[in-house]
């Protein structure tokens, strides 16, 4: 009886990841043959991939406190990187900081800014309770320890 669990189990694990991995790909492949459904699968698969199975959550070491959309509305996201004047696609002569601004509760969509570095303010709370506040609307923040300092946000 524990030899016939064992062999279920074994087939069941070998039947699920290689027709599981068949099946995910030949699924891609159908959405691909669609001119608009391929552009918008292929961007959301590769902010998936990069946020949540890649390095893309490793890269996101720092929150960042700014305004936007404009002066007077505070926005938190996240710094992706720094760019200097006239370098890459910083055609200005301010250093600029990328930032992804995600939405609300779905972060996985969101903004790509560039924002000049003195208008920006690092904040010392961890990605983790940043995406516990943007997920919540605002809701998880009186929850979230503001820098060990032992004040809550209200």
């Amino acid at each position: 009886m524990l030899a016939t669990l064992l062999i279920v189990l074994i087939v069941g694990a070998v039947a699920r990841n290689f027709l599981g991995r068949k099946l995910v790909a030949f699924g891609e492949l159908l959405i691909t043959k669609i001119p608009l459904a391929r552009t918008i699968y292929i961007a959301i698969k590769q902010i998936i991939e990069t946020l949540f199975m890649g390095t893309g959550m490793k890269n996101l070491k720092r929150v960042a406190l700014f305004e936007y959309p404009r002066k007077g509305i505070y926005s938190i996201g996240f710094i992706t990187g720094t760019l200097e004047p006239g370098m890459q696609h910083n055609q200005t002569d301010k250093t600029l900081v990328s930032i992804f601004v995600p939405t609300t509760p779905n972060p996985t969509s969101g903004y790509y800014i560039m924002i000049p570095q003195e208008d920006v303010k690092e904040l010392s709370i961890s990605v983790e309770d940043a995406f516990r506040i943007i997920m919540s609307a605002g809701l998880a923040a009186s929850q979230i320890d503001n820098g060990g300092k032992g004040t809550k946000n209200n």
